[in-house]
């Protein structure tokens, strides 16, 4: 499999990408027919104006409870070039593309809750759909420089830092001692990646109240045993190692007393309001070159005929979410003996490791600092 994420990908890349089957049902395996009935559309009217749906080819409506609330609708990118292709948006029912009402939509309830079906007789994801919601995701709204906030309202942002100082506080009244860490993206992050719960399967870590991009703590917590271990420091000090991170009962590391929780707290590290904007979002793009082959050789019927590998094989662009730009704020929380170390592998594991996926790619390594609690 060949990585090609070389540039940014445009919304034009986008709506040539949808040309190529993605494979199967889950990734828009109607494509071909939904390709051929865009290419058939008449050019839109330009952004700003509505545009009219004469028929159910020029809208797809959300399934469900959402289908009153959300539609793909096609527009011209550029409305003021005659030559600008034609592309799926995701708007509110019959308002115009311009209208600001998704621009803080809650990105949860958009990525994970948001299906879009294609075909009567056998109705599948629609591969166009998916398309609009990745360019919601990217396009500059709502005073967020360069793209998407993803729901990030930077008042939002920052009376929820408010209350999680003002819970910190209470903890270091009551003896707890606290360590807050901002975290900067040296390139891009991708966390979430392999995540099946998006209909489209469009994967990224999303907040599970406010449905901002984060970084969960269980990741922190997992990068900095990491660290540790791959250093030596676990095995040196395995008594240290023990009471930051705990033990279970059935793991390696367990003493006969049975399974301890860990004595720091590795909270959610949440994104970082500066200059009234919040972490940045960008769409990437992984190309399989021979996904025929690599399909049939990870099926699990073996009585399914091999594809063998060929430079004949259509490439298959995939589009997925990635945060670069801006920072998150990490809190460990616990004994100060215990956050002295824990802060020394977090930040060796996420300079040196990476957090997420695609580390061997280059994702996922940050600059580390800390910053007032």
């Amino acid at each position: 499999m060949n990585d090609d994420v070389s540039r940014r990908p445009t919304p034009a890349d986008l709506a040539r990408s949808t040309k190529a089957p993605t494979g199967g049902p889950e990734r828009g395996g109607n494509s071909r027919q939904e390709t051929a009935r865009t290419r058939g559309q008449k050019q839109g009217k330009p952004s700003g104006q509505k545009v009219s749906a004469p028929n159910n080819d020029r809208t797809i409506p959300a399934e469900g409870p959402l289908k009153s609330q959300l539609e793909v609708a096609w527009h011209k990118w550029n409305p003021n070039d005659k030559h600008s292709p034609v592309v799926p948006y995701l708007r509110h029912p019959g308002r115009t593309l311009s209208d600001p009402g998704l621009s803080t939509a809650n990105a949860l309830i958009i990525l994970r809750q948001a299906a879009f079906l294609t075909g009567e007789d056998a109705p599948t994801l629609s591969q166009n759909a998916e398309q609009a919601v990745l360019r919601w995701a990217q396009t500059r709204r709502g005073g967020i420089d360069g793209a998407h906030s993803l729901g990030q309202n930077p008042k939002l942002l920052a009376h929820a830092t408010r209350r999680r100082s003002h819970a910190l506080k209470q903890l270091e009244k009551n003896g707890q001692h606290v360590r807050r860490l901002e975290m900067i993206p040296e390139w891009r992050v991708v966390v979430g990646l392999g995540e099946r719960s998006s209909p489209h399967e469009i994967g990224m870590a999303l907040h599970g109240t406010y449905g901002w991009p984060y970084l969960p703590g269980t990741g922190l917590k997992g990068v900095a045993a990491a660290y540790a271990r791959a250093t030596g420091e676990a095995a040196s000090d395995p008594e240290t190692y023990q009471l930051v991170f705990g033990n279970a009962a059935d793991s390696a590391e367990a003493n006969l007393g049975g399974e301890a929780m860990g004595g720091v707290r590795f909270l959610d590290a949440l994104p970082k309001v500066h200059k009234n904007k919040g972490v940045r979002v960008e769409v990437d793009v992984v190309t399989p070159h021979e996904k025929p082959y690599y399909d049939a050789t990870l099926a699990a019927d073996d009585k399914k005929k091999v594809e063998h590998p060929g430079e004949h094989h259509q490439p298959v662009p995939l589009a997925f979410l990635t945060i670069r730009g801006g920072s998150f704020l990490a809190d460990l929380v616990g004994p100060e003996k215990l956050v002295e170390p824990a802060e020394s592998w977090l930040r060796g594991g996420a300079e040196e490791l990476g957090i997420g996926a695609k580390t061997a790619s280059g994702y996922g390594y940050m600059q580390v600092k800390r910053s007032d609690a």
